[in-house]
């Protein structure tokens, strides 16, 4: 992992404002593939547009507005202006309208107009991460294998060696009430992928299988158990494990047992204390005050014990 810059307070106010920014497009989005009303006029927008033409959210309000009119060829119109006038610099704003439109085409559409678009929208953005955004669109709509497919496509854009382009695909799967496929799947995955990326590919599908109705909480503890059988020291897995087993197990006394075992792992001093301190906080949030004591009498028996080493 690369480490984190420290943030300055200029940074978090932009990251603040981009959320914010990102919160509001989404909501808009929302409207445009709603079609509801929105309080403006044609005028408003168009004088908003002389001084923000780069802003995507802003074509996206004006692109809803004209939804809501039942303007529908008029969305389409101020679609393609934001695309010819905000800055080829600004490749997020442009990738913003191209989904939009792909939602009105989706929407109000038909199958050839939406591959028709896509097929534009390809030359301008990768075709992994087009296909992901092709792939949401059609998600939303209960349209799975229509979905699946273009995931398919962003797997063979990656030549197999993208992590998140099968995961999304193995989500997919368990989200449309086909985990048999989903496990299908991972097994190709792995055969795919380079060895460096089984591990959080494997931990990311153990954590399906435990959130996702059609999947099941035994497998995933499988898929975690057999990850520390051939790495019993990778913190990252013990970590994960308890996470997982505390948000969504239904018995908090499988999470205790987990940092009973942790505990005795051979590791530095460092990570042990970590663990202590997590199992601390489980304890004051899902235990008692005598099952809070114990573990600080556990640490401190841990402790007593390094200075007897």
């Amino acid at each position: 992992c690369f480490r984190k810059r420290k943030e300055t307070k200029s940074s978090k106010s932009r990251k603040r404002n981009r959320m914010r920014e990102e919160a509001l497009l989404a909501e808009k989005e929302k409207e445009l593939a709603d079609g509801k009303d929105i309080v403006e006029t044609a005028d408003d927008f168009e004088r908003e547009l002389v001084s923000s033409s780069d802003s995507s959210m802003l074509w996206i309000r004006y692109m809803a507005f004209q939804i809501a009119q039942t303007e529908i060829d008029q969305a389409r119109r101020i679609a393609e202006r934001a695309l010819q006038t905000i800055n080829f610099r600004e490749e997020e704003e442009k990738q913003n309208v191209w989904i939009a439109y792909l939602k009105i085409e989706y929407k109000y559409g038909t199958e050839e107009s939406v591959n028709s678009l896509f097929k534009r929208v390809v030359q301008h953005w990768d075709a992994k991460h087009a296909n992901y955004a092709l792939a949401e669109i059609y998600a939303d709509g209960k349209d799975y294998e229509k979905a699946d497919l273009a995931l398919k496509k962003a797997v063979k854009a990656s030549k197999g060696m993208s992590r998140g382009a099968w995961l999304r695909r193995i989500v997919l799967k368990m989200d449309s009430d086909k985990a048999d496929e989903a496990r299908a799947l991972l097994q190709e995955a792995i055969r795919a992928l380079p060895k460096r990326k089984h591990i959080r590919t494997l931990m990311e599908f153990a954590r399906c299988e435990y959130s996702k109705n059609s999947g099941s909480s035994e497998r995933g503890r499988t898929v975690c158990e057999g990850l520390l059988s051939s790495y019993p020291k990778r913190t990252d897995v013990w970590h994960q494990y308890i996470d997982v087993e505390q948000k969504y197990g239904d018995d908090k006394s499988r999470v205790r047992k987990l940092f009973e075992r942790v505990i005795t792992v051979k590791m530095s001093v460092k990570k042990i204390k970590a663990f202590f301190k997590k199992w601390l906080t489980f304890e004051q949030e899902f235990g008692s005050e005598a099952l809070v004591e114990e573990v600080k009498a556990k640490a401190r028996e841990y402790v007593a014990g390094l200075a007897g080493n």
